[in-house]
């Protein structure tokens, strides 16, 4: 009905329905987070909580942003639409989605025969109950 904001318009990508009123209007930007401790931790958790939130943002706006909105907002930017903006957007995003989905269902699906494995001959030599 109203704001979708931060974390609310990443929680709407993700749901089977969303209902978009005409005063609706939705933010989208990066993670805010903090670290503290030595050098060498600040970094471990900046970089591991920067991959984190690069494939979180990718995935959950894949279908909703272009390539190069996505890179704006990875970039420090923060990017506004109103409802007339959200709701072809949000058509696309559940298209991707189910597309996805399709795709991962016929994987599941496949039958994957195993490959046949190359046989090798032993020979075996036997004297006096000893086997070579």
């Amino acid at each position: 009905m109203g704001a979708t904001h931060s974390a609310a318009s990443l929680i709407s990508m993700y749901c089977h329905a969303v209902h978009v009123y005409d005063t609706a209007y939705m933010m989208i930007h990066t993670a805010s987070f903090g670290s503290s401790g030595n050098t060498p931790t600040v970094k471990a958790h900046t970089d591991f909580t920067i991959k984190q939130c690069e494939k979180l943002m990718l995935d959950a706006y894949e279908g909703f942003l272009t390539k190069a909105e996505m890179d704006k907002v990875l970039n420090g930017l923060e990017l506004w639409f109103n409802a007339e903006e959200i709701k072809p957007r949000l058509k696309k995003r559940f298209e991707a989605v189910q597309l996805q989905d399709k795709k991962a269902a016929e994987k599941a699906n496949e039958i994957v025969e195993p490959k046949p494995t190359k046989k090798t001959k032993i020979k075996v030599k036997v004297e006096d109950g000893a086997i070579d």
